[in-house]
């Protein structure tokens, strides 16, 4: 497994704050995936969802 993640530079003001996850493999099961990561997010206060 390899994680990179260097800052660039500073968000522009007018600029969407998203972060991607990019997975690279052969017969990943998406729909899993997408289920076992949305059970990870965090909620409440000071979080989006």
């Amino acid at each position: 497994m390899l994680f990179d993640g260097k800052p660039d530079r500073e968000w522009r003001a007018d600029e969407q704050r998203k972060n991607e996850l990019v997975f690279i493999g052969r017969d990943l099961d998406e729909a899993k995936l997408r289920s076992d990561f949305t059970k990870c997010l965090a909620t409440g206060i000071g979080f989006g969802k």
